[in-house]
């Protein structure tokens, strides 16, 4: 059966950059996750957050990867990006904490207020800034604009 993780909740991250996965969501995630940008294979966009997959997953995921045509540049620049940018051995510690890297913070403007939320097969974190922004940018698209 496939793992599906739904919700959000509000977190820190400590100074060196850890997280404490929400309790609710380690049990589906495993010991060891793989992290990455959030990336949407299909409409090829990438959304400023990290995505956090449990292993089995990741290598789902990574199995679709090698389905897609290398001829196209856009796509063999979306796997490289993230692929390269992954970190697909992380392990959960005694504290049900996770290291999110420095770089991909960075890359998606992660500091120290996030949100974490359940997307289906992984969790997304993000800036509790963004995350705000995001939501209200789609309510008033999809409740407003098309209802």
């Amino acid at each position: 059966m496939p793992v599906r993780m739904q919700g959000s909740y509000a977190h820190k991250l400590d100074g060196k950059g850890r997280l404490i996965l929400p309790a609710r969501f380690r049990e589906k995630l495993g010991q060891t996750v793989a992290i990455s940008f959030c990336i949407h294979i299909k409409s090829r966009a990438i959304d400023p957050c990290v995505a956090v997959y449990p292993m089995e997953e990741w290598e789902a995921l990574q199995m679709k990867l090698d389905e897609l045509p290398q001829d196209d540049n856009d796509m063999r620049y979306l796997v490289n990006l993230l692929r390269g940018n992954a970190k697909d051995d992380e392990k959960v510690d005694g504290a049900g904490r996770i290291l999110i890297p420095q770089a991909l913070r960075n890359r998606v403007g992660v500091a120290t207020d996030v949100i974490v939320s359940g997307n289906g097969d992984h969790i997304e974190i993000w800036d509790s800034g963004k995350w705000t922004e995001f939501n209200d940018r789609l309510l008033s698209k999809y409740m407003v604009e098309k209802w």
